[in-house]
């Protein structure tokens, strides 16, 4: 049993974290635990702004570190390994392929979807039907991607 020195409660000695220390071994906190989140969350609310502010910069800063090894990395593999770039566009066209596969799947369903509403109660929308429908809504997907990239 310890006593905590914020609410002067005795408690557990699980209710306590440890202190790591480089000098000494690990030894118990002097505030449980409950105490030490409750504190940590009254100056996070007392200075929000702030705490947000520093999170959007370490994000940002390592967002901007993370992108740019990326891009030395991958210069560096163009310029020293052979059909590396080969490499790189069959990845493109295979996920390519699987964005169109799932882009399908998820027309079709919309289709269904779209036609079972407008059929009577009970009634299930012909293969042939839905095909129309999916091919429909593709094309106006593709129309309104023209129109964004134009646009």
């Amino acid at each position: 049993m310890k006593k905590c020195t914020k609410c002067g409660e005795w408690k557990d000695e699980s209710e306590f974290s440890l202190r790591y220390s480089v000098t000494s071994k690990p030894s118990l906190r002097n505030e449980c635990k409950s105490c030490l989140s409750s504190q940590e969350r009254n100056r996070v609310n007392n200075n929000r702004e702030a705490y947000n502010q520093r999170r959007r910069e370490k994000y940002q800063n390592s967002h901007e570190h993370y992108a740019k090894q990326q891009r030395e990395r991958r210069s560096k593999r163009l310029e020293n390994e052979p059909g590396y770039k080969e490499k790189l566009n069959e990845q493109k066209r295979k996920q390519r392929a699987i964005y169109r596969s799932d882009e399908l799947r998820i027309r079709t369903a919309k289709a269904r979807f779209y036609l079972r509403r407008m059929l009577p109660e009970g009634m299930e929308p012909s293969p042939e039907l839905v095909k129309v429908k999916t091919s429909q809504l593709m094309l106006l997907h593709e129309i309104s991607q023209t129109k964004e990239e134009q646009g």
